[in-house]
């Protein structure tokens, strides 16, 4: 003790008042050549004044003190800088990160690579097979689902049945489960194995040849798919699903898994036993998930599969998750560039390795893209097996992708890793609060943005049915008695800026092609076009006469040969006398004569309009598409079908009432080459079609009908069509090019059908996807059922007589962005998919009476109905509008056709209401200005005190009484609108979910977590920076897909919650691929004297707004400000932009809207501006701005 005590006396380095002295004299703020160097000088000055006084630059002494000051720097940086690296938040070296996060229990994610099921669509085996007919398979191909081999199911079981393990036909499975809700089987091949048991081939993505394997494949029931581990022993395996809906379902038949890289392995020798056994793989880009370690023999067969810990948070060699009596275990340490090193364990917890060690991994491409269905078409395997007698044959199978592949992600960024490690580690490996949920999923690369609601929650009563509130995971059916539907003209405008450098080619494809295939142009064509009647050569009367509902002599007469549950085949013939329903499916009358269609161009004769795509109406089968003509229709095949093929059965003796032109909405190349003339001419022209001919005609600049001065609208009419008087009256067009001096205005005609729910339902659209129908196979959407009890237009007292049909189409948008729940818009309803409506009067038939209303003949027609809104503001501050039942029409008074406007007292339980009686008589006069309304009031000549409820809404008048002494009263658009349509509608909704998601009753909280997977986000990028607005938007992934992905997770929940994934979509804003409601130009004064030239400025400006609009500032459901924008981009550019303005484009829109707009809730903000969409102006002027328009 004395020697101890005598020693730290004696010898201590340092004694305390030492230490004072020393630390009294350091200047702590030292640490650059500067300081170092002036608290140098400092104290040789003050401790040796007068040994050191020669401080002259060039002395020898001065020259040492400035290297002791360049090394003191040098010293302090690299120690601040080392310091730096042991902290998470500030190191910036990879190797630095990946340590720090593995003290936090952090595993960084290496890159993942595509994986995914293909479907096997065709077999072909060199087996002689005999199928119960006698016919042989060997060598000959068997389509799945093939419509042209009646036998094809049996050909392919017997071809798969030799192929498979004797102890597993099939229907008799190694296992059976279920994975997202579709039942799942697993078969053994009597493979002769090859290699570990994966077969390459190669497919080109994003024009990248990748190389894939097909792999053997494994499943665990109710969680995802897997690979099972390498083996040379190992048989190949194959799976089957059936989703019960049909043959034809992209999810029924045989399945393989497939994953994207190369399989490798490396060998180690261990002759001696090691405690924690490290093993260095220095390959570049091992992927996160193929990693396999086995001990074998000499000659490789397998002796142990050494168990990977699972690479979560907390998890090692020492302490995991893995049963106990799980010795032979080992990690992964990920290490830069996606390089690994295995570890083992320390005899303790786990076994150590000796003798031949074999280390499987997968080296994949380290990107992120998507593998679309048409990447892998048809691609070929062969698998060689042994049948039943031990004989070797092979198997060769063709596969598709049969849903895209979007889980290819990159490796965790170092800022990532920083990130996510800390929130990680606070969620302790598992989750249990909301904050658990929002951070812990975090930690998949493949999740970029995500939020958590607990939608359920623990204590929902048990005797209430356990539903999806927000309609997104169930089938929802809602009844409601307060529908409203109208029609609304709206013409599509796009601004195409010549300084875009847009070709003639381009714009007719990526602009001019997509336009004729919008719904809304459609709808418009068959409103306005004439609807040809029956009327042939040589009939006296080409109109329908009078009261006679299309009595027409002669008639066109169906005779068909053959009928299918989707087409009829046979001919058109003309008779003098009407079929009679008493003779519908009966033989032709003899007095009737075969006619030929579609024969004369232009078109003379009704029977010229019935040509391939035409739509017709017979008196009992109804809307009919013209599929197929032969030989001018006329005869017989020599199988029997006739030469005329349309698209549902109709029988013999139905007639045709009413024929729809055919309407082509693509061009043939003499189009193209005369619309790319006037583009590349800059010629202001319009395109119209010839119903006549079928041909798309160009109407030149001195015959185009003049926007009108006063509404700067063009109305549309076919009275003027093909003049050539050069007196500006075609107004026929369908889509316009105005050219100014620097860029285009295009001009599109569209009408849309818009549906409201006054109170009782919001709707739910989801615009990308369909789901098949378990029963017909064909595609079912969102619907609007109109019941065939609401009365029709002319009575109260007689049905419409059947139930009409809408489909959902989209979301409702006013021109400021704001999207109306209570609205949707619709269309047609097409069970077939084949882009003709299966019924083009439904509008008619529900508020005009299609009966009588034609473009040929308007014989008595109904009066127009309306339905009106009136403006009020919401609960979030929006301008809306809503309809308005408090004013009503009574369309007649006597004899006279004036409307009077009454303002509603009250309603009384009799259906009567009340009205004021100071009464007005007042006629409809014509526009004055663009939406505005003009009344010319009149004394009255009849009050009205009472009247049974068969009003309809009509424009608001304040209680009957003048409100200004003037003879009219002139009502804006501003505060009321009003459509032709109707309202008070009895229907029902159908919503169809994309996953029919059954809850567990036991389950207490329902956890909704809505998801932004770097895959959807990456492949949304390259489709906003293609530039051709014809390219197919990227769809968002399924809830089944992140189900299957996302399946680990479930393993940290607590065992009362239930995880739903669905994914999340982008909102694009101002560029051409954005919603028309949301298109803008980016309008720029620069300042005043600047030097950079204006390409660069759109640059700058573009990549400013990306700046803004990076996906780490917003989350899901916010607000965009426009002002937020452009004093972003003055505080990015300010020597450069003076001024910026955003200006919509959509024709409805004026200055002052899209200031503000709102995301839905599973929806995040991007911007589609691209340099096209930037303009640089002088000055801003209200004709710049249009203001006012």
């Amino acid at each position: 003790m004395a020697q101890s005590i005598r020693q730290s006396e004696l010898f201590a380095g340092e004694d305390w008042r030492v230490l004072y002295r020393a630390f009294t004299e350091i200047n702590f703020n030292a640490y650059d050549f500067n300081t170092i160097r002036q608290s140098m000088v400092e104290y040789i000055r003050f401790n040796f004044p007068e040994d050191f006084n020669d401080w002259i630059e060039s002395s020898e002494f001065v020259a040492l003190v400035d290297l002791i000051a360049y090394l003191g720097q040098t010293l302090a940086f690299r120690m601040d800088l080392n310091t730096r690296e042991n902290f998470l938040e500030d190191a910036e070296r990879r190797e630095s990160v990946l340590k720090l996060a593995r003290m936090l229990s952090y595993v960084p994610s290496r890159n993942i690579n595509a994986t995914g099921l293909v479907k096997i669509v065709s077999i072909e085996t060199t087996e002689p097979i005999v199928d119960s007919s006698g016919q042989n398979l060997q060598n000959v191909l068997t389509e799945w689902n093939d419509p042209n081999n009646p036998d094809w199911y049996e050909h392919w079981v017997l071809t798969m049945n030799s192929s498979f393990n004797s102890t597993n036909p099939f229907g008799k499975p190694v296992k059976s489960g279920t994975i997202s809700g579709i039942p799942v089987q697993l078969y053994e091949m009597n493979s002769n194995p090859v290699g570990v048991g994966s077969y390459s081939f190669n497919a080109t993505v994003r024009n990248v040849s990748q190389l894939f394997e097909v792999v053997n494949v494994d499943f665990t029931d109710n969680e995802t798919f897997y690979e099972r581990d390498p083996d040379t022993l190992y048989s190949y395996h194959l799976l089957y699903r059936n989703d019960g809906l049909g043959n034809q379902s992209i999810n029924t038949g045989f399945f393989m898994l497939i994953k994207q890289g190369s399989l490798s392995f490396e060998d180690f020798a261990l002759p001696t036993p090691i405690e924690n056994r490290v093993l260095d793989i220095n390959v570049t880009n091992i992927n996160n998930n193929d990693v396999w370690v086995q001990t074998i023999n000499d000659d490789g067969t397998t002796l142990i599969n050494w168990v990977k810990v699972p690479a979560v948070f907390g998890n090692n060699v020492i302490f995991n998750s893995l049963n106990e009596n799980q010795r032979n275990i080992f990690s992964i340490i990920t290490r830069d560039n996606d390089q690994i090193s295995i570890r083992f364990a320390d005899g303790v917890f786990g076994n150590v390795p000796t003798g031949i060690i074999r280390a499987y991994y997968r080296v994949s491409a380290n990107s992120t893209f998507t593998v679309k269905t048409s990447d892998i078409n048809r691609k070929t395997i062969s698998i060689p097996y042994f049948n039943s007698k031990g004989d070797p044959y092979t198997l060769t199978v063709n596969f598709n992708l049969q849903e895209s592949i979007g889980n290819s992600v990159s490796s965790e960024t170092t800022a990532q890793i920083k990130e996510r490690a800390p929130l990680v580690y606070y969620a302790q490996n598992r989750m249990v609060n909301g904050e658990d949920y929002n951070i812990y999923p975090l930690q998949n690369t493949n999740i970029l943005k995500l939020k958590s609601i607990n939608r359920i929650y623990s204590g929902h009563s048990r005797f209430i049915d356990i539903n999806d509130p927000t309609a997104t995971f169930q089938d929802v059916n809602v009844f409601a008695d307060d529908g409203a539907v109208y029609e609304e003209y709206d013409n599509n405008y796009i601004e195409i800026s010549l300084s875009a450098n847009k070709t003639s080619g381009e714009i007719v494809s990526t602009i001019l092609l997509p336009i004729l295939k919008d719904p809304e142009f459609v709808q418009f064509l068959y409103r306005e076009y004439p609807k040809e009647i029956t009327a042939i050569s040589g009939a006296t009367n080409p109109v329908y006469p009078s009261g006679t509902n299309y009595d027409i002599s002669p008639y066109i007469i169906w005779e068909q040969s053959s009928n299918s549950n989707f087409s009829s085949t046979g001919q058109f013939r003309i008779d003098s006398n009407k079929p009679t329903s008493a003779i519908l499916g009966d033989e032709i009358s003899p007095t009737s004569a075969p006619i030929s269609i579609g024969v004369d161009s232009p078109a003379i004769d009704p029977n010229d309009f019935i040509v391939e795509g035409a739509l017709l109406e017979f008196n009992s089968a109804g809307w009919v598409k013209v599929a197929n003509i032969l030989n001018d229709g006329v005869g017989f095949q020599s199988t029997g079908q006739g030469n005329v093929t349309i698209a549902q059965p109709v029988n013999n003796n139905d007639w045709v009432k009413k024929i729809y032109p055919a309407f082509r909405t693509d061009f043939v190349t003499n189009e193209v080459t005369a619309i790319k003339a006037e583009i590349d001419d800059k010629s202001t022209f319009g395109l119209r079609f010839d119903h006549t001919t079928q041909e798309w005609v160009i109407i030149k600049a001195a015959n185009l009908a003049a926007w009108n001065s006063s509404t700067g609208e063009v109305a549309f009419g076919l009275e003027y069509a093909g003049d050539n008087s050069l007196l500006n009256r075609d107004n026929s067009w369908l889509v316009r090019f105005d050219f100014k001096t620097d860029h285009w205005e295009v001009t599109s005609r569209g009408l849309r059908y818009v549906y409201e729910s006054e109170k009782d339902v919001r709707f739910f659209v989801n615009q990308f996807y369909k789901i098949s129908g378990s029963v017909t196979g064909r595609a079912s959407r969102d619907t609007i059922t109109i019941f065939k009890t609401n009365p029709k237009p002319s009575s109260n007292t007689t049905g419409l007589g059947e139930d009409i049909v809408f489909r959902n189409l989209d979301i409702f948008i006013y021109e400021d962005g704001y999207s109306e729940p209570k609205r949707v818009l619709v269309t047609y309803n097409d069970v077939d998919e084949d882009g003709v409506p299966d019924d083009p009067d439904i509008f008619l038939k529900v508020v005009l009476d299609a009966e009588t209303i034609q473009k040929i003949r308007v014989d008595t027609p109904a009066p127009e109905k309306y339905v009106f809104h009136s403006k009020t503001i919401d609960q979030f501050g929006y301008e809306v509008f809503n309809l308005d039942s408090s004013i009503v029409a009574v369309p007649r008074i006597e004899d006279n056709s004036q409307l009077t406007v009454c303002g509603i007292i009250s309603t009384n339980l009799n259906g009567l209401q009340y009205y004021d009686e100071d009464c007005n008589v007042i006629n409809l006069e014509p526009l004055i200005q663009p939406g505005t309304i003009v009344f010319d009031i009149k004394e009255a000549t009849r009050s009205l005190t009472s009247s049974t409820d068969t009003r309809q809404p009509f424009k608001q008048y304040n209680g009957g009484d003048k409100t200004t002494p003037s003879n009219y009263i002139v009502l804006d658009a501003a505060n009321y609108q009003y459509h032709i349509g109707r309202k008070d509608l009895n229907f029902l909704w159908k919503h169809i979910t994309t996953k029919d998601q059954r809850i567990d009753p036991a389950i207490t909280n329902i956890i909704d977590n809505l998801v932004m997977t770097t895959g959807y986000d990456s492949e949304y990028r390259l489709w906003l920076a293609s530039g051709s607005s014809s390219d197919i938007e990227p769809a968002p992934p399924t809830s089944e897909q992140l189900d299957v992905e996302f399946a680990t997770f479930d393993s940290y929940k607590m065992v009362s919650d239930e995880i739903i994934w669905r994914s999340a979509k982008y909102k694009p804003l101002f560029g051409e691929k954005a919603a028309e409601e949301y298109r803008a130009r980016i309008k720029i004064v620069k300042v005043a004297n600047t030097i950079v030239n204006d390409n660069e400025i759109k640059t700058q400006v573009i990549n400013s707004i990306n700046d803004f609009f990076a996906i780490n500032n917003w989350d899901f459901g916010d607000s965009f400000f426009a002002s937020e924008l452009t004093a972003f981009i003055h505080q990015q550019l300010p020597t450069i932009v003076g001024g910026v303005e955003i200006v919509p484009l959509n024709e409805e829109a004026r200055f002052g809207n899209l200031q503000q707009i709102k995301a839905e809730s599973d929806e995040i903000f991007i911007s589609a501006a691209t340099i096209s969409d930037v303009e640089i102006i002088p000055v801003f002027t209200e004709t710049a701005l249009r203001v006012g328009r």
